[in-house]
């Protein structure tokens, strides 16, 4: 939140993902039809819990969630 914040403070401009369209109520989001891409990747603790285990092994393998 604090790079939303700081992005709505100072007036930058800020490419996101759409999913991220409604996520702060001062800030718009402006589709745009680029030949671009982003890659995409989950974070998560060097040691994750047991939950979080079996969540990245789900993907892994391709059953989603």
């Amino acid at each position: 939140m604090d790079v939303l914040h700081k992005c709505e403070t100072s007036g930058c401009l800020m490419i996101t993902a759409e999913i991220w369209k409604d996520i702060h109520p001062s800030l718009v989001t402006v589709p745009v039809e680029w030949e671009y891409s982003v890659p995409y990747g989950l974070l998560y603790s060097k040691h994750p819990t047991e939950s979080v285990e079996r969540f990245i092994q789900a993907i892994r393998n391709g059953k989603g969630l």
